[in-house]
Parts: C-alpha cells; sequence; structure tokens
C-alpha cells in the first residue's frame, strides 16, 4: 500500500467526516444509485473498504427492498462506526461486518461470501500500488455471481486532487485508461463510466466511477 491506511484514518477520522459533509457525499450517492441500479429484494452487495459505511447506508436508502450487505475494511475504528449504525438501523435487510484488508482478503474473508450481484468500493483502490491492484480485482472477480458488476469510485488524477487525495489523503490516484486496462487483464468485460447526476455533477471532477462486469 501506498501509505498505512489504518493509521492515517484512525488519526483522521475528523478529515474523512469533514470532506464527506463539505461534498455532500452522502446525498450524491443515494442520486447515483437511484439514476443506475435497479434493485429488487434478496440482492447481495459487498462493500470492499467500507470505513464508516457511506456506501451501504446510501444504498440502504436509496433501495425499496430489503438486501444481504457485507463489508469490510481494515481500520477498527471506521469499522465500530459502522457497526454501531448497523446495529441501530431498523430498516429491513441484513448486514455483515468484518475486519479484513484488501490486499490480503482472499485469506480473511469468510468463504461463504461469494456470488455476490454488486461490489462497490470508494477512495480505496487508489491506496494500492500498481502490483497489488491486479491482485485485489481478480478476487473482486472471482467473489461476482455471473451477472455481477464491480462499481468503482475512485479519484481522478488532476491539478486539484495533487492537494486534497494524493497530500492530504496520502493515496495515488489512477487515470481512467490506466484503471481501466487494470480491469482488462483482471479479466473484467469492458468497463463503462458512470457520473454523479445533478445537482451533484461537480464531484465527476474529483473523480471517476468504473462499472465492469464479471
Amino acid at each position: 500500500m501506498t501509505t498505512d491506511v489504518p493509521g492515517f484514518y484512525t488519526k483522521n477520522l475528523w478529515l474523512l467526516n469533514a470532506t464527506i459533509a463539505a461534498v455532500r457525499y452522502l446525498p450524491a450517492l443515494r442520486a447515483l444509485w437511484r439514476k443506475y441500479i435497479a434493485f429488487w429484494p434478496g440482492i447481495k452487495i459487498l462493500d470492499a473498504g467500507c470505513g464508516t459505511g457511506a456506501l451501504v447506508k446510501t444504498m440502504v436508502s436509496a433501495s425499496p427492498y430489503p438486501a444481504h450487505y457485507c463489508a469490510f475494511d481494515v481500520t477498527p475504528r471506521l469499522l465500530h462506526k459502522f457497526c454501531r449504525w448497523a446495529g441501530a438501523n431498523r430498516r429491513p435487510g441484513s448486514f455483515e461486518i468484518v475486519e479484513a484488508d484488501i490486499i490480503s482478503a482472499r485469506q480473511e474473508l469468510p468463504p461463504v461470501w461469494r456470488n455476490f450481484d454488486i461490489i462497490c468500493s470508494s477512495g480505496v483502490l487508489e491506496y494500492l500500488e500498481p502490483d497489488e491492484l491486479g491482485p485485489a480485482l481478480r478476487h473482486f472477480k472471482e467473489l461476482l455471481a455471473p451477472h455481477g458488476i464491480l462499481v468503482t469510485i475512485t479519484s481522478r488524477k488532476n491539478f486539484s486532487n495533487k492537494l486534497l487525495i494524493e497530500k492530504l489523503y496520502r493515496a495515488m490516484p489512477y487515470r481512467p485508461a490506466e484503471f481501466a486496462e487494470a480491469l482488462k487483464k483482471a479479466g473484467f468485460r469492458s468497463a463503462t463510466f458512470w457520473r454523479f447526476p445533478f445537482p451533484y455533477s461537480y464531484l465527476n471532477f474529483w473523480g471517476y466511477i468504473v462499472v465492469a462486469g464479471a
């Protein structure tokens, strides 16, 4: 990894919370899911590198149906906050949350975690070195159902992210073409790109959303 992720987020949870609030990330995610995902009862979703649960929380509120959510992260402090929310959540559906590192997830995730309809991640894969990205993507492909999709939200490599992502968050974004090529080498079908809808279109300057089928 490009940085000590657990140590960084343990010390800087305030920065994550402030960023999510400042850019209105949660309502933007809800709008994104409502635009692109046709949820159905019992859909099976994995959040890889879930942090405090932004993706799952917004999917729960965006979907009219109960679902089975699995999630993992490497930082105990973030997981504790997410688990508190999941424990207090009164919406239908189920949650399984474990501590695991995305690099060693093949050994650390429960063996029954397979055949996911959607695997999603946000702000995670830019912490992986190029030689770590390929194995992680190949593992995701193995965990997907034959019809499943991988949805990755990741930062752009541009001037503004030089400060926000590379300096503050200590991550190294990939260019869209680089990421699409990594997906192809991992065996995914051709990548497509989603965009944050209005009124959250400004987030498309920060990041891009890559979708690839198993």
